[in-house]
């Protein structure tokens, strides 16, 4: 699963306080692709940056800005830090949990794949 994908998840179960969702690492891998500018400039306005950030610092990377830098545009550094952690870090094994204290419902991260379904008694 890419941080990305974690981006954007939030908990099937419940309809409050369900994002995002907390996410302990077992395994994840880094596989380098290619770098595209354009493509992360385009993408940044859809991201909630302060969620990722938070999420990116508690997984270890202290240095990661709170907030998009001025003239993002021309921060080649950022960028492609930005790059690496939406595209290239996997998350192969571990699990995400829903922050609602009434609800605490882990999804297993197996092999890459979050688990998001419900089984039926949840549904």
């Amino acid at each position: 699963m890419r941080l990305l994908v974690h981006n954007l998840l939030m908990c099937n179960k419940c309809d409050k306080n369900n994002y995002p969702l907390k996410i302990e690492v077992n395994k994840s891998v880094i596989m380098e692709l290619e770098f595209k500018k354009d493509a992360i400039l385009k993408l940044i306005p859809k991201l909630d940056f302060e969620v990722l950030s938070n999420t990116v610092r508690e997984l270890g990377f202290k240095q990661f800005p709170k907030q998009i830098p001025p003239n993002v545009d021309q921060d080649l550094v950022f960028l492609k830090d930005l790059h690496r952690v939406l595209f290239e870090t996997h998350i192969m094994d571990g699990q995400l949990t829903c922050p609602n204290p009434s609800c605490k419902r882990n999804y297993p991260i197996t092999n890459g794949i979050p688990n998001m379904i419900l089984t039926e008694d949840e549904q």
